[in-house]
């Protein structure tokens, strides 16, 4: 708690400083690629330090892959402090690689609340996905910290009003990939050399949410965040919508599959998803390099970039591009967007992040295909001059707690 408050104190200082000097010096400050301005200080000085940071401190997956894992964010009190937390209960969950339930403050007793027949005012349960271009990032890192700490922020707003709240998060735990240097040494239970088994980690969680706790879709609301929001997507279309079974039956339950399944115990819909700065084509056959814009917000420095890429099987870029797959099964499923509008979409992304433009196209293939009775299904959040990812940021940046409140009062109710 100590490093936290004065972590939160020097920050303040910093950002006031440099207002002063911004007002001085501002023409040679706007000169960085990852600085506009119109962005408000606290954003460019949290841009500059997460840029450093990333440009300096890593020269190998394996280490960001840890400190994404064990490090502590300094940037939040911890969850369960009596004061400043956010959760009045956490545990781990073995049967799910160690992903995380968390009951939120003030939600102890809601947990049996969801079998109510007015499921709108139902307590809803999230599910959020991390990032970390697939090869890093954990259920308990500053991602997860800042979701959770934003959907209490949520739950005190709603409380005053007749919006339901969201009592519980699962935070997901998914393998992550391997770089192939260490294929043949790879701990198998946390590392993968493939994608699928990333998809069906994800999976699993939902059916756990479903099965063991009882959950109906329904009153449940999917949150990724980068790479996250992609195997979200991914998940509905290939696993879900795409798939002869959606119910998501359990192959060890023999007694299950016998019998037909009630429409809590089903999959798809759910009640929302959430997707913030989605990589939407890691095949990069939709979106080339033509389409970038020269004046993105740059956060992912190149040395990161080459790692994504690297670790990165050549046919899962061609097989899990978000937009790839969504214009390949609209040629074959004329169905398609009305079964994918059965839920709510919230999509929050940078109008200047390296990623806009496929945020954009996938933005647009949806708007297409939104009819007037379907228009309250969609909903698109975008700020200026932000970086990749800036919801990151809820506890320094005001772009970014404004960004991720109007996706939570959309998705959420």
């Amino acid at each position: 708690m100590i490093t936290y408050l004065t972590v939160q104190a020097w920050m303040r200082i910093l950002i006031c400083f440099f207002s002063i000097y911004r007002k001085s010096f501002g023409r040679l400050i706007f000169q960085a690629k990852f600085m506009n301005r119109k962005q408000s200080s606290a954003s460019m000085v949290w841009n500059y330090l997460v840029r450093r940071g990333l440009e300096n401190n890593f020269k190998k997956v394996s280490e960001l892959r840890e400190y994404t894992r064990k490090s502590k964010s300094t940037f939040y009190p911890p969850l369960k402090s009596p004061l400043l937390g956010c959760v009045s209960k956490m545990e781990e969950v073995n049967e799910l690689r160690k992903s995380f339930w968390f009951t939120m403050k003030g939600c102890e007793f809601k947990e049996n609340q969801h079998s109510q027949p007015n499921g709108r005012h139902n307590p809803k349960v999230m599910m959020f996905i991390h990032g970390g271009g697939y090869v890093s990032g954990g259920a308990l890192g500053m991602e997860a910290q800042a979701m959770l700490f934003a959907v209490r922020d949520y739950n005190m707003m709603a409380q005053k009003s007749s919006n339901p709240i969201c009592s519980h998060v699962l935070s997901v735990e998914h393998r992550l990939l391997a770089d192939p240097d260490e294929y043949s040494t790879m701990d198998r239970n946390l590392l993968t050399n493939s994608m699928a088994d990333q998809i069906e980690d994800c999976l699993q969680c939902l059916k756990w949410l479903v099965y063991d706790k009882h959950i109906p879709p329904r009153d449940i609301v999917l949150v990724g965040n980068s790479s996250g929001a992609a195997l979200i997507v991914n998940m509905i279309l290939l696993r879900l919508i795409g798939s002869n079974d959606t119910s998501g039956r359990r192959d060890h339950h023999v007694e299950d599959q016998q019998t037909s399944l009630s429409k809590h115990e089903e999959l798809w819909p759910v009640h929302s998803v959430a997707l913030f700065s989605t990589s939407c084509d890691i095949s990069r056959t939709i979106i080339h390099k033509d389409l970038v814009k020269e004046n993105l917000i740059v956060a992912i420095p190149t040395n990161l970039q080459q790692m994504f890429e690297k670790c990165l099987p050549p046919e899962d870029k061609r097989r899990y591009s978000v937009l790839k797959n969504l214009l390949e099964m609209e040629k074959t499923d004329q169905q398609l967007y009305q079964k994918l509008f059965q839920s709510k979409w919230v999509i929050n992304y940078s109008k200047h992040e390296e990623l806009s433009p496929g945020n954009d196209y996938f933005v647009n293939l949806l708007k297409q295909h939104v009819d007037s009775q379907s228009e309250d299904k969609l909903k698109v959040i975008t700020k200026d001059y932000q970086m990749h990812c800036y919801s990151i940021g809820y506890s320094i940046v005001p772009e970014a707690r404004i960004g991720v409140q109007q996706s939570l009062e959309a998705c959420i109710p």
